[in-house]
């Protein structure tokens, strides 16, 4: 049990938001480890989910005055060996990297890790994090934690993974996420989940052992994260498929995967995004609501039992609606929303992809009310992206306007309209 004990670090966990104030939580570290500049005593390592990442931070590091590289498997075998050559050699001082750098790391005087963005695990973080330090003098570990890290490293795990490795990822952001919001002595954290006891001694060199009396503030900065542009995207996915207002706390539940009764009662348990952010904090969700709101992404109803939904400008109904058939939900199907749901049914096949992956069964809906004839009107539909409308939008207007649209699409369409959706799809 004594061997995952490593008395000379000291960890400490930071929720610092968006990339800017993790950049200068890593500065302040860096600082505090005596790196900047190209000479001294030390060195330090700054850990990234992503190559992109890596090659941001770095490039900031550098402005900031720092002797700093990039690692990544992205990089060519020589750019790696040259990176490798010069955080060994001293020539810088920094080194930025993926978790493709690690294997045979093993330099005695690395005084500062710091994550960047939570791993996939905490075997995984606290790999990394053990080579700082080596020399058995004092180091400093930081983790700098988000909920929306949970859901990079789920996307980075979900490509082609089944049933079984994506229980296991669940389990693993769980332990991730316990690590970093529980306000008790890290390592203690860390060695009850690899030896299963919790009997270990407080490091009283941590974050939570230094200042016990934080506990209270940072259960306040937990609560106040707000996800990034991904999660904000299926809460509001989620209201549209939904259809309706909904209390906030019945919405957030029923992301997270909830049964509770609430959620069965609205029927939430049966759309698409139900379980898609169970790897977020119920708060954190709560609060991206309210900055959808703020943002006039999704309004406020009701005063005595507020709801959220929509704005009401997506709930516009369209004249005169020709019935095909009924759905397997009882409720009335048109000839258009029929062809609209073959024509996605066709994409995913081709494409390999799941039917709502194309466009959810709420866009359909809204495409039959709005009867957008045009790119341009077809933006305006909830749902839909410029990817998207790049890419499947001359098929979907073209099926509207069997059914009462308008002129040609490409006559009425703008040239530098569409040449901005093209653009926008190609940089996504």
């Amino acid at each position: 049990m004594a061997i995952f004990r490593r008395p000379n670090l000291a960890f400490e966990v930071a929720q610092p938001g968006g990339d800017q104030p993790r950049l200068a939580a890593t500065i302040d570290a860096l600082d505090r480890a005596g790196l900047r500049g190209r000479s001294g005593a030390g060195r330090g390592i700054v850990y990234c989910s992503t190559r992109k990442k890596a090659e941001t931070v770095a490039a900031a590091l550098k402005s900031a005055g720092f002797a700093a590289g990039h690692y990544h498997a992205g990089r060519t075998a020589f750019a790696r060996e040259q990176a490798q050559s010069g955080f060994s050699l001293g020539r810088m001082r920094v080194l930025v990297a993926t978790n493709a750098f690690g294997m045979g790391v093993d330099y005695p005087d690395v005084r500062v890790i710091v994550h960047f963005a939570a791993p996939g695990s905490l075997e995984a973080y606290y790999q990394e994090a053990g080579r700082a330090g080596r020399d058995g003098e004092p180091a400093h570990c930081l983790l700098l934690f988000g909920a929306a890290d949970l859901m990079t490293q789920r996307r980075i795990v979900q490509q082609g993974a089944t049933g079984k490795r994506l229980a296991l990822l669940e389990e693993s952001l769980h332990a991730v996420a316990h690590y970093a919001t529980t306000w008790t002595c890290r390592q203690r954290v860390l060695c009850a989940h690899f030896t299963g006891s919790d009997d270990q001694p407080a490091c009283e060199r941590c974050d939570a052992c230094r200042d016990p009396a934080g506990e209270v503030q940072a259960a306040s900065a937990i609560a106040a994260v707000a996800l990034g542009s991904a999660e904000q995207q299926i809460i509001v996915e989620a209201l549209a498929a939904h259809g309706r207002a909904v209390g906030k706390g019945t919405l957030a539940k029923a992301l997270r995967g909830s049964q509770a009764k609430p959620v069965v009662v609205n029927r939430l348990d049966r759309l698409a995004q139900h379980g898609a952010l169970a790897a977020c904090a119920e708060a954190d969700i709560a609060a991206t609501i309210e900055a959808l709101i703020r943002e006039r992404r999704l309004v406020r109803r009701g005063r005595k039992y507020p709801t959220v939904a929509l704005p009401a400008a997506t709930k516009a109904r369209a004249p005169r609606t020709t019935y095909a058939r009924r759905g397997r939900d009882g409720s009335r199907t048109s000839s258009i929303t029929v062809e609209l749901d073959q024509l996605r049914k066709r994409l995913a096949r081709q494409l390999k992809w799941k039917a709502y992956m194309v466009f959810q069964r709420s866009v359909i809906l809204a495409i039959d009310r709005e009867r957008p004839d045009s790119l341009a009107a077809l933006a305006r539909i909830p749902g839909l992206g410029p990817s998207r409308i790049a890419r499947f939008g001359d098929d979907v207007v073209a099926i509207v306007r069997r059914y009462g649209g308008g002129p040609a699409v490409r006559a009425e369409v703008a040239p530098e309209v569409r040449d901005l959706f093209s653009q926008l799809a190609r940089d996504r």
